[in-house]
């Protein structure tokens, strides 16, 4: 079976470790950095296609291209994804994406279907994980009434100013600060600037604060009834203090700037830094999640536990963004989802999926819980 990697950077590398242990596939990938390339030829040798060159995206022939490949995984950065899953729809291809779009990608869904393609959007950790686990007890429950999903890869010894390090790409992350979040409170959407409410919170016995963030995405269409439905990002408190003093200098915005000296998008230039500035931070970190979903008097709580791997070097938040999307692609691959259209993780979400996700994410070392307690007064 072919499958092409699109962007390895983490979160795309560690998939491509993952299908390369399988002996299953073929695999090929690209990336628009050579020095990337280099070192994924050099590391990986004969086992993995580079491909140096592909056809430009906008034309037929990137149609053409993607035609002999039965997987195509997106691990782009989010500003490159909309294409490349456009592509995807109308050459009647299967994707899995682990990339934080900003566009609705469920707007492909109906193309999607009527060219036998299927797409799986958000297949990371949060979005992702996080709305599978969700998605399973909202069909559990016969009338689900709130979902809260608390998400965040934090530095396991953080270190000031920034008390937060850099996992994944710079640039997206810096986007959960500015993108409005949407959520839903009493049956009615509302948009909020992410650091304008924080919230006090203790996630797996630890005092962490939360800001409202753009994850619910797709999760909303998919469970119109919920009358309550909000993400939260789970950081530092010393942390979402730097991040606000950027947020009054200007830097979270992605509105370009031009002076008679200088012509920039702040949150790129910040990205920059970022990268440059905080990559020598240390890299341990881990990924919590703490998903309530409460209906019929009852409320279900799944929490998740992943902490860096010492032994092969790896982030918590990529080895479990890497695990979801390789969960997905193994089931597409054996035949086990046949789904056309686009298919967000809650939508997927059932009994077999469920314990093969839990226990893939078990096997790579995750702690994980599930409890229902009742809230009958």
């Amino acid at each position: 079976m072919k499958v092409i990697v699109f962007g390895v950077g983490r979160q795309g590398e560690r998939i491509l470790e993952l299908l390369v242990s399988t002996d299953k596939y073929e695999v090929s990938v690209f990336d628009k950095s050579v020095e990337r390339l280099k070192y994924i030829e050099k590391k990986y040798e004969n086992s993995v296609e580079v491909l140096n060159d592909v056809p430009e995206l906008k034309t037929p022939d990137f149609n053409s291209f993607l035609k002999p490949f039965d997987i195509i995984v997106d691990a782009l950065p989010s500003v490159h994804s909309y294409g490349l899953m456009k592509k995807v729809v109308e050459s009647g291809n299967k994707m899995v994406s682990v990339s934080y779009l900003e566009e609705d990608f469920m707007e492909f869904d109906e193309k999607a279907k009527s060219k036998a393609a299927l797409i799986i959007p958000d297949c990371g950790a949060a979005p992702g994980l996080s709305h599978l686990l969700a998605g399973y007890s909202a069909k559990r429950l016969e009338n689900p009434e709130s979902v809260i999903m608390k998400v965040g890869a934090i530095p396991k010894e953080p270190v000031p100013p920034f008390n937060h390090n850099i996992t994944w790409s710079a640039f997206d992350l810096i986007q959960e600060y500015i993108r409005d979040a949407k959520i839903k409170n009493d049956g009615k959407f509302v948009n909020i600037r992410p650091l304008s409410k924080i919230f006090k919170e203790k996630v797996l016995g630890m005092e962490l604060e939360s800001f409202y963030t753009d994850g619910v995405r797709s999760f909303f269409a998919s469970f119109p009834e919920i009358p309550e439905v909000e993400e939260r990002t789970l950081r530092y408190k010393e942390h979402l203090d730097f991040m606000k003093v950027l947020e009054v200098s200007g830097f979270l915005t992605n509105q370009r700037i031009k002076t008679d000296k200088f012509d920039l998008i702040p949150s790129e230039f910040l990205a920059y830094l970022f990268e440059n500035r905080f990559k020598k931070l240390p890299e341990e970190d881990i990924f919590l999640m703490e998903i309530l979903v409460s209906g019929d008097d009852k409320r279900e709580i799944h929490t998740y536990l992943m902490e860096y791997d010492y032994k092969n070097r790896i982030s918590a938040l990529v080895n479990s963004v890497a695990i979801t999307a390789f969960v997905m692609i193994e089931m597409i691959a054996n035949g086990e989802i046949t789904e056309k259209g686009v298919f967000p993780l809650e939508k997927l979400a059932n009994d077999d999926i469920y314990k093969k996700m839990i226990k893939a994410h078990e096997n790579f070392g995750a702690k994980y819980r599930f409890e229902i307690k009742n809230e009958k007064g």
